[in-house]
């Protein structure tokens, strides 16, 4: 469900599939930080999976993402509620089609492939 703004702005399930995938414009950064276990401070790596900045790379899932997931016949609902919209659809059927559009497409959210390629060596 999402409130206020439409799906398109608002769903973060696409990163978890772009890990999954392992698309080439984004890493696993591992960091120290520390916390408290047990009244003891303790450091421990913590692990974040970012996009390369200097990728530069523009996320848009209204050309492939979601013309995709319209196409494999799933909808999103949409209703009223006071001045804004709420929006419901499922996360397995966007999981199921987003996943089958990036085996094809690796570059399906960004807006086009990627000039400068950091991951190349």
């Amino acid at each position: 469900m999402s409130i206020g703004l439409h799906p398109i702005e608002t769903t973060t399930l696409i990163h978890h599939v772009e890990m999954l995938i392992g698309v080439p414009y984004r890493y696993v950064k591992e960091f120290i930080h520390s916390l408290l276990r047990q009244d003891k401070v303790v450091y421990e790596p913590f692990y974040i999976h970012l996009r390369y900045l200097e990728c530069e790379a523009v996320m848009s899932l209204d050309s492939k993402v979601y013309p995709n997931f319209y196409k494999s016949g799933f909808t999103i609902q949409e209703e009223s509620l006071g001045r804004e919209k709420v929006y419901l659809f499922s996360l397995s059927e966007f999981y199921s089609a987003i996943v089958n559009l990036f085996t094809n497409d690796l570059y399906a959210c960004i807006t086009s492939e990627l000039s400068i390629k950091p991951y190349q060596k």
